[in-house]
This record gives structure tokens, C-alpha cells and sequence, in this order.
């Protein structure tokens, strides 16, 4: 007999002996007979870190979370959560799984922002930021005949790409104050 002829029998013989022990039925938690347990959480650890530059741990520093997603259900009833940290430099949330963008910010340092911040169901997850000294600009907007304009977009966009772009509106005098900006030029 040809190898290929014994090849072919050996192939029939596997496909024979598996038949009637496929399912076509897909396979879930509830069909393979796994329950959820009371114990899973439903929200998850997001633990935050604040240094500064040296390494030393920043207290007070205000952070945030939001989804990533827009069409997420957290983003739908427009949930922002919002923590501080400790004098250890750390603070947490509790958060359903999901994808999240954390920003912080803290008087004298550079806004701090991940756009990528994912908490998966048994996986939870830390930032650790060092924050930059920063500090403010502030100012007020006027046309070319000197008036006031209310109400203007601005935008602080840094030389460094890594620094977090900042957003303001002029307030009722025209004002407004970017916080959190970093050393060095910005357009």
C-alpha cells in the first residue's frame, strides 16, 4: 500500500472515531454548567499613584475617570468619577470593566491624562503618573477692535506631545486661565 493510500485511510479512521462527540451547540457559561459566583465583583480596582519628579508621593492631587467609549453605559448617564489622593500619593476607584481615560491635576504641576486606562473583570490595574511642574496662563480674549469676546474656544496644544492638550472657554468678561500647563512652548 502507498503512504499516501495509508494517510488516507488513517485520516478516515480519526474523522470516524470523533463522529458523534461534536457538538454544534456553542458552548457558554450556562451550557457548560459554570455558574456565576456571588463573589464576583462588579466593579473592579483602578489604583492611582501621583510622584512628582523626584519621586516623592504628591497628595491632594485631584483625578478623574471616564469611558473611553461613547457609547459606553457609564458615558450614557455622563458619569465622571472623581477621587483625591492621599498623603501617600495614592487613591483608587472602584469601576466596572471597561476602557477609561484618567486625567489629573494638581496647583503647580502639569495636568496628567491616559487615554488608555482598561479594567478587565479579574484584572485590575494601576496608573502611576509623575507629574510635572506646571502652572498657569491666564488672559482675556478680545477682537481686532478691542472688544470682548465671550464665550471663545481656546485651546492650549504643547511643543511636547507627551503633555495632555488643554481646553477653556472665556468666561462673561472674556477670561480665561489654562491650569496645569507645562514648561516649555505651545501654539
Amino acid at each position: 500500500m502507498r503512504w499516501s493510500w495509508v494517510g488516507l485511510v488513517v485520516g478516515v479512521l480519526a474523522s470516524a472515531s470523533c463522529v458523534g462527540t461534536a457538538s454544534r451547540v456553542p458552548v457558554t457559561p450556562e451550557s457548560s454548567g459554570a455558574r456565576a459566583s456571588k463573589d464576583a465583583p462588579l466593579k473592579v480596582p483602578l489604583k492611582i499613584v501621583a510622584r512628582d519628579v523626584e519621586g516623592q508621593p504628591l497628595s491632594d492631587v485631584i483625578f478623574f475617570a471616564r469611558p473611553a467609549r461613547e457609547n459606553s453605559s457609564l458615558a450614557r448617564h455622563n458619569s465622571v468619577v472623581v477621587g483625591i489622593t492621599d498623603p501617600g500619593g495614592t487613591g483608587q476607584f472602584r469601576l466596572p470593566p471597561g476602557w477609561y481615560i484618567v486625567r489629573a491635576r494638581a496647583p503647580g504641576y502639569q495636568s496628567f491624562v491616559d487615554t488608555d486606562v482598561r479594567l478587565g473583570r479579574d484584572h485590575p490595574a494601576t496608573v502611576t503618573m509623575t507629574l510635572q511642574p506646571g502652572g498657569t496662563v491666564s488672559g482675556f480674549v478680545v477682537d481686532d477692535f478691542g472688544a470682548p469676546v465671550v464665550d471663545a474656544q481656546l485651546s492650549w496644544v504643547p511643543e511636547d506631545e507627551t503633555a495632555p492638550r488643554l481646553t477653556e472657554v472665556s468666561d462673561k468678561d472674556a477670561r480665561f486661565q489654562f491650569e496645569g500647563v507645562g514648561q516649555g512652548r505651545a501654539s
